[in-house]
């Protein structure tokens, strides 16, 4: 399935190698890599609010997210959506010195996040 992606362009980012077992003693924690989402733009998340509650005012809703207006200080990756062309960042938040399971479900997003997995840290 991934062998037919052009990830040319993150030569100078990344590399790419068989997947290597990481040595028990080598491993220090486990963290849990999600994706936060940006409530940053306070601006669309007060449209899209009055597009879905039309008998809400626009003071009102400019009141109640006044200091809710916080950037997010995560590492993130800028995407452009494929379907829409429009950009966006991914927020990447680490949640540290999780209790590993190895009844792990193993499932993670279509961004390789975690959603219940974590990954050793070594």
């Amino acid at each position: 399935m991934f062998a037919s992606l052009d990830l040319s362009r993150l030569n100078k980012y990344l590399t790419i190698s068989k997947i290597l077992e990481i040595p028990k003693d080598k491993i220090s924690s486990y963290s849990l890599y999600v994706r936060k989402q940006d409530k940053a733009n306070i601006a669309r998340i007060i449209r899209r609010q009055l597009k879905r509650h039309p008998e809400l005012k626009e003071e009102e809703l400019i009141n109640a997210y006044k200091d809710k207006s916080k950037t997010c200080n995560l590492p993130y990756i800028d995407f452009m959506s494929l379907s829409s062309k429009h950009s966006f960042k991914l927020f990447i938040e680490r949640k540290e010195n999780i209790n590993f399971s190895n009844n792990s479900n193993g499932k993670f997003t279509t961004y390789g996040l975690g959603i219940s997995t974590a990954v050793p840290e070594f």
